[in-house]
């Protein structure tokens, strides 16, 4: 057995979002959301890419709250939202789908 105190908590572990919000295909829209999401702390990559926002953030420094509202604020209310969490750097492909069932001990 492995011991549990190599994952790490806080900064190590992100959360991977896809937004899909009104409007957002056009290369003005793709600007204006691009000047709010570079604002915000603990985005570590994004792209927009066929009216949808692939975001990886740290959670302990901005929530999907503040994401969503800050792209409604550039005039894009998000219409969907798929969440997942993912650890350190791990290959986002990797944790695709994947659904929150952590034990506690």
């Amino acid at each position: 057995m492995e011991p549990e105190t190599e994952r790490l908590s806080g900064a190590e572990d992100f959360i991977e979002a896809e937004i899909e919000a009104a409007e957002m295909d056009s290369p003005t829209a793709e600007m204006e959301i691009r000047a709010v999401i570079e604002k915000l702390p603990g985005i570590q990559q994004f792209s927009l890419a066929k009216g949808k926002l692939s975001v990886r953030y740290d959670p302990t420094l901005v929530s999907k709250k503040k994401l969503v509202d800050a792209i409604a604020s550039a005039g894009h209310p998000a219409s969907h939202i798929e969440v997942g969490r993912t650890e350190g750097h791990a290959d986002s492909n990797a944790s695709a789908g994947q659904s929150g069932g952590e034990s506690s001990t």
